[in-house]
This record gives structure tokens, sequence and C-alpha cells, in this order.
């Protein structure tokens, strides 16, 4: 074979070896160098702890109080039917839970169990909040004391928003002497 073919298809080869590199190094590129996110399971960016606190929304453990439960309380409503309520206090100023789970448990003199209430409730930046469940049907015995619980961890979120303001433009009531 002559040198000039030789050359050729040296050439050809190494043209087809780029395009085939090429190939597959640009979608090796965009899989394996993806942007940081608040998602991604890497503490990354500027986050305090794994896709938590700096630039994300979802709070580090350390950086929140956990909320204080002031007092719960069960009131008769009428024969054997029943409310509760607890006093739950969140001294995080910029610190939120949207959703979590409680639990009511209530008690008779002697420590049994007599119901257990389940829920939902969200719990608002720098606030004091009743929980507050109704229409709890106990006949036999009588409740003594209620327990209250939140049943999950609180996923903690970052109050990025400030509150809207209220401003008043007009003053002049009407209908003042109608309730």
């Amino acid at each position: 074979m002559s040198r000039w073919a030789m050359r050729r298809q040296i050439t050809y080869s190494g043209i087809l070896i780029l395009i085939f590199l090429a190939v597959l190094s640009i979608p090796a590129y965009f899989f394996f160098n993806r942007p940081a996110t608040c998602t991604d399971n890497k503490q990354n960016q500027n986050e305090q702890g794994v896709d938590c606190g700096g630039v994300c929304q979802k709070l580090c453990p350390f950086q929140v109080v956990t909320p204080t439960v002031l007092w719960s309380r069960i009131f008769p409503v009428a024969g054997g039917i029943y409310s509760v309520v607890s006093y739950v206090e969140n001294p995080n100023p910029n610190a939120y839970v949207p959703s979590i789970n409680y639990s009511f448990k209530i008690y008779d003199d002697q420590n049994v169990l007599l119901l257990e209430r389940k829920g939902v409730t969200s719990i608002l930046p720098q606030s004091t909040f009743p929980v507050f469940e109704s229409g709890i049907v106990i006949q036999k015995r009588v409740p003594a004391r209620v327990y209250f619980e939140f049943t999950e961890k609180p996923q903690w979120l970052s109050k990025l928003d400030s509150s809207p303001t209220l401003s008043v433009s007009q003053t002049k009531l009407t209908d003042e002497e109608s309730s």
C-alpha cells in the first residue's frame, strides 16, 4: 500500500474516532455535570447541611427550636361528648411547617387510654396557636387528662416572603347600631 493511501486511511480513522468520542462525551458531560440543587442529596452551593439551609428553603434541624405545647385540655360539651384543645407555641420567627400530623390521646383517671384522635395542622412562624378537635364521643368512662404530640418530625421551611400589610383607607363605619 502506498504512503498516501495509508495516510488517508489514518486520517479517516482519526476523524471517525473523534466523531465517536464527541457523540459519547457530550451526553456524558451533561449526565455527570448536573447543576447543584436543593434536592440532590449533596451539601453543595452554600447549604449549611445536606439539602438544607443557605439558599434552600428547607431548614436544617439545628436552625430551629422545637415548638412547645403550653397546655392541653379536655372540655365536656354534652353527655359523653367532649372537645380537646392544645395550645402550641412556635418561637421561630422565620420558620414554618406547612403540614404536620398530630395526635390527641385521652386517658381516664386510671391512666387507661380511652381514645386517640389524629389530625393534620400547620405551624406558622412565631405564633401561638390552638389545635382543636371536637365531637369526641366517650360513653362509658370519664376522661381525666389529654396528651398532645406531633407524630412526625417537622419539615421546617424558611419564610421567604413577608406577611402582607393591611392598610385602612376609609374609617367611617356604617350601620353601627346593627349587629
